[in-house]
């Protein structure tokens, strides 16, 4: 059925031939124009199946400029597909992009696009053709002389009414405000990061310092009472020593004597037989041939276990000197032997033989009570390694050598076979495995500190058939004085 419609473009009477011909609401003139606008254009995707009818709106082919609905102050523009030149823009665009409408009319949309955003803009402009449209497409568009803009684009495709691509209509929005601020909430947000950071780094920095000051007194309590009681120890052992050495110079008068009345014990017997009868009773009651032979020697032993106690007495005394906690030249392979002596006992009870193999090194600077600290941290490890074992005996091999500008000490021993990796854990001030474990909890971490302080570091080397060896490295001339603190691990 035919009916009478005006031309949607110049408003020419048109008379369609059925009652759904929207589709040819255009004059043959306009049509033919319209045909003319897409000609240019080589292998422009079709329009995209839709299950709307396809109609043909004012905004497709009627110009921009001046349109009376439009607000003045809209972003808009039409472009040509794939090659993006302009085919017209609002003059709000115009004046936002601060160039003169024929320049632009002559130029690629991507001539104003900045350089690292052109990628972006060509893929996103060919997905719009072939999908027919695209959203929140943030580009930095050339707004005047070394002045860069970000917008946000939408863009849709339109089409003729055969189904051909027509043009692709944009509505760009500035944001170059919204976007600054986003930038400025990111900067805020990083400083405020970093000041977080900064602040765990001081936290950590306050509990690493708390730990040394809760060490330094402990060290300071221990070299105290250890002062003390080799003080306490040191005069009634002294007594007892010259007392036994005069008891065995008297002893000896004594069998010397007795000796002499052995000579004249015939004549003795012959004179008063009830007098040499008595004693004689006496000499086989206190058996004294037995005590001729062992006394003499019980009184060399009992002499030389009070010399010991002594030397254990003395490198106690020089393990607790309280000068010793100043830098100064140390040297290491003393203290390994002040620390084995406190050792000793555990040595004993263990069966455990220690080799010693110390090289000619050069002097060292170092707080000599700290060194002695964490030599006794690393022995109690070794020990407690090879009580874990639970095999009978083992052994301690302790070598000493400088190389490669640094002052090297191993201490090794025949405990069962661990990671070659130190338990972060170890280093905690918390952290303890009690009788059954093989590391020194709160003593190693303190050991840790102590060797980091000095400039050095630990190594842990181990497998079943060398046993574990701790390797530590002190620099003969440290960086600078220790810090004491106790730095991180790693």
């Amino acid at each position: 059925m035919a009916r009478a419609v005006l031309c949607i473009r110049c408003g020419e009477p048109v008379t369609l031939q059925n009652e759904n011909g929207a589709g040819q609401a255009l004059c043959g003139r306009c049509a033919n124009d319209i045909a003319i606008v897409g000609a240019g254009v080589e292998d422009v995707p079709p329009r995209p199946e839709s299950s709307t009818d396809r109609t043909v709106t004012r905004t497709m082919v009627m110009p921009i400029v001046g349109k009376p609905d439009r607000a003045p102050d809209e972003l808009i523009c039409r472009l040509e597909p794939l090659s993006l030149r302009w085919l017209d823009l609002s003059e709000s665009l115009r004046a936002f992009l601060s160039r003169p409408r024929q320049e632009l009319l002559q130029q690629s949309f991507l001539e104003v696009v900045h350089p690292d955003d052109q990628a972006l803009a060509d893929c996103e402009f060919r997905q719009t053709c072939q999908h027919g449209e695209r959203h929140d497409l943030v580009l930095r568009l050339k707004t005047g002389p070394e002045k860069w803009s970000y917008v946000r684009i939408a863009s849709q495709a339109r089409y003729n009414l055969d189904g051909r691509l027509n043009h692709v209509r944009c509505n760009v929005r500035d944001v170059t405000d919204q976007i600054k601020a986003e930038h400025e909430l990111r900067r805020r947000t990083e400083m405020l990061l970093e000041a977080n950071e900064e602040l765990r780094r001081m936290n950590q920095q306050l509990e690493r310092t708390q730990l040394q000051l809760n060490r330094s007194e402990k060290l300071a309590t221990l070299g105290t009472m250890a002062a003390g009681v080799a003080h306490e120890i040191n005069n009634p052992l002294a007594f007892a020593i010259n007392n036994v050495a005069i008891l065995e110079r008297d002893i000896a008068s004594l069998f010397r004597l007795v000796a002499i009345y052995h000579d004249g014990w015939e004549e003795l017997k012959a004179a008063q037989p009830e007098l040499a009868a008595i004693i004689n009773q006496i000499r086989e009651d206190m058996d004294l041939p037995y005590l001729a032979e062992n006394v003499p020697r019980l009184m060399q032993a009992t002499f030389r276990g009070l010399s010991r106690v002594a030397q254990v007495v003395e490198k106690l005394r020089g393990f607790s000197r309280l000068d010793r906690a100043t830098i100064g030249e140390t040297n290491i392979n003393e203290t390994i032997d002040q620390c084995l002596v406190m050792f000793s006992s555990d040595l004993d009870r263990l069966q455990i033989e220690v080799d010693r193999q110390f090289g000619d090194l050069p002097p060292f600077q170092a707080a000599a009570a700290e060194l002695n600290q964490a030599v006794l941290d690393l022995l109690a490890s070794a020990i407690r390694a090879i009580e874990k074992a639970g095999r009978p005996g083992g052994w301690i091999a302790i070598a000493t050598h400088f190389r490669a500008g640094a002052i090297v000490l191993e201490i090794r021993n025949s405990g069962g076979a661990l990671d070659n990796e130190i338990p972060p854990q170890t280093y905690d001030s918390l952290f303890t495995v009690g009788p059954s474990g093989i590391f020194g909890g709160p003593g190693l971490s303190v050991c840790y500190g102590i060797i980091r302080s000095h400039g050095g570091r630990i190594e842990l080397d181990s497998s079943p058939e060398t046993g574990n060896c701790f390797r530590v490295f002190f620099p003969l001339v440290p960086p600078s004085a220790p810090t004491r603190s106790c730095p991180e691990p790693g």
